[in-house]
């Protein structure tokens, strides 16, 4: 089994599901979450609405404030580098980039 640990101060993010632009035709909206019809990535993230939550998987060894698996966190909407990994997409982000921790403690 990999090990997949971020280090210093970035975290490794779980998002939210991503949602397609709702102007898009239902056909074009379908076509793209099948995979019939791929964009070029710089019309992909145009198109598709990143929610800028996520459950954190990992923390870095320098994090400042302290985290568990699976917290909820909300962060800047452009401020994470992306990551496929075990046939999904994950965000690592910086901690000056986290907003809040969503919670009850």
């Amino acid at each position: 089994i990999m090990y997949l640990r971020p280090l210093n101060e970035n975290l490794i993010i779980e998002p939210k599901e991503q949602i397609l632009d709702q102007t898009l035709s239902k056909e074009v909206q379908d076509a793209i979450k099948e995979g019939r019809l791929i964009l070029p990535e710089i019309y992909e993230a145009a198109l598709k609405k990143v929610s800028p939550f996520g459950r954190i998987l990992s923390w870095g060894n320098r994090c400042k404030y302290s985290y568990g698996s699976g917290d909820t966190v909300w962060f800047g909407q452009f401020s994470y580098s992306k990551l496929f990994w075990d046939d999904k997409w994950l965000w690592i982000v910086n901690e000056q980039d986290l907003h809040a921790k969503l919670g009850n403690d």
